[in-house]
């Protein structure tokens, strides 16, 4: 368990440094001082429709987490959010939620019943204030995840 934290703190380490040292692009910089890292540690059964539990935060900067696994945004604007899921076999679907419906995009499956693998979603969205914010299984069925560190989800104010 001891390495599984340690990694978690070198990868958040590794995320904090990169946010640090981003240039401004054509969808200017991220705003640091908005932004959040959360992650989940063991396996985890998420049923069709459930919201996937996130067992620990990095850091949350202007934006809240609640116990029921749901992301506040205080700040409107447009966010930058990057997910990545370790997944046992199977043909689970993963999306990102806003207010209770998906968002558009940001659906992605995992075709694989045989082997594990890891399901990536990225996307860029605009929020208001007070927008809710939660990842969830929208597959046929419930989904493993495999032990360790699986599922991380990231997300940054574009200061845009």
């Amino acid at each position: 368990m001891v390495t599984a934290i340690t990694h978690l703190q070198l990868e958040i380490d590794r995320l904090q440094t990169e946010i640090d040292n981003i240039a401004t692009g054509a969808t200017g910089a991220l705003n640091t001082s908005i932004c959040a890292f959360l992650y989940n540690l063991g396996p985890q059964a998420i049923n069709t429709n459930a919201i996937a539990n996130f067992s620990n935060t990095g850091f949350l900067n202007g934006i809240t987490f609640s116990t029921s696994n749901t992301l506040t945004i205080l700040t409107a604007g447009n966010y930058l959010i990057n997910v990545s899921i370790n997944s046992a076999p199977g043909i689970p679907m993963y999306a990102i939620f806003k207010n209770g419906i998906m968002i558009n995009g940001s659906n992605v499956a995992h075709n694989n019943n045989t082997e594990s693998d890891n399901i990536v979603i990225t996307i860029v969205h605009n929020f208001n204030v007070n927008d809710k914010i939660t990842l969830r299984n929208v597959g046929n069925a419930g989904s493993l995840l495999n032990v360790g560190t699986n599922i991380q989800l990231t997300i940054n104010s574009l200061g845009i």
